[in-house]
């Protein structure tokens, strides 16, 4: 449907960092950002992109893999929209608030100096609403 692939170009041109999304931060490549956050957490962009898959890691991307195949498109969907907005959320809400507590690092001034408020924008970032989100 019309509506479907609108809403996939617009996620993957927002992922690529070709449109701002719905948020207040502007353009940003997605994986300019999780290396930016690798590498505050002292891991480099070589080490990011020869990183082995764990299995459970491989067991989730099967699994996805699976379900795009399989199950009809508004499941699939709904698995996407859960991953953009949702997981994100619970991160700031359960990663984030416990790693400030236990390394001391709180919120900083300039929004991509920690490996926290890095986090912290990718959520914001991903919590934004598509054209398709409106309309679910």
């Amino acid at each position: 449907p019309a509506d479907v692939r609108k809403m996939l170009v617009e996620n993957i041109a927002e992922e690529e960092g070709l449109i701002g999304g719905n948020t207040d931060h502007g353009a940003h490549d997605h994986m300019d950002m999780i290396y930016d956050f690798c590498d505050k957490a002292g891991m480099s962009k070589d080490e990011v992109l020869n990183v082995d898959m764990t299995p459970a890691w491989y067991g989730r991307a099967l699994y996805y893999l699976h379900s795009a195949r399989e199950e009809p498109v508004g499941v699939v969907l709904a698995m996407m929209f859960t991953q953009e907005g949702q997981m994100p959320a619970l991160n700031s809400e359960i990663v984030l608030q416990p790693s400030r507590n236990i390394t001391g690092l709180g919120e900083q001034t300039e929004p991509q100096s920690s490996l926290l408020n890095t986090n912290l924008q990718m959520k914001t970032i991903h919590g934004g609403s598509s054209t398709l989100r409106q309309n679910i």
